[in-house]
C-alpha cells in the first residue's frame, strides 16, 4: 500500500489507449477515476439516447419475432454515442464543464 487516498490512487493510474486494428477499426481502452469515468458514461448514455432517438418509434411493442440488420446492440449504441461525443466537440470546441455540474 502507497498510503495514498483510493481517489488519488484512481488518478495516478488513469490512461486511455488506442490502436488500429487490421481491420483499420479505431480499438479504444481506457482507466478513468470512478467519478470521471461516471461523467463519461453518462455522457454517452446521452448522446447514444440522442442519436437514436425516434428510431425505434415506427417498430411493433412485440418485436420477439421481427429481426432487422437497423437494430443496434448496446454496445454499438455506445460506440455511436462516443461518435457523437467526438463529432459534437469538433465542431463546438470542448468546453468543460464546471466542478459542480460534472459530478451529477
Amino acid at each position: 500500500a502507497t498510503g495514498l487516498p483510493e481517489p488519488m490512487l484512481q488518478k495516478i493510474a488513469r490512461e486511455l489507449n488506442y490502436f488500429c486494428d487490421d481491420d483499420g477499426s479505431l480499438v479504444v481502452r481506457a482507466r478513468l477515476p470512478a467519478e470521471e469515468g461516471a461523467v463519461v458514461l453518462q455522457a454517452i448514455n446521452a448522446a447514444m439516447d440522442v442519436r437514436h432517438a425516434g428510431k425505434n418509434e415506427s417498430k411493433p411493442e412485440n418485436i420477439t419475432t421481427v429481426t432487422s440488420t437497423e437494430e443496434n446492440t448496446i454496445a454499438q449504441r455506445r460506440a455511436d454515442g462516443l461518435v457523437t461525443i467526438a463529432e459534437t466537440t469538433l465542431r463546438q470546441g470542448p468546453k468543460p464543464l464546471s466542478s459542480q455540474n460534472a459530478t451529477r
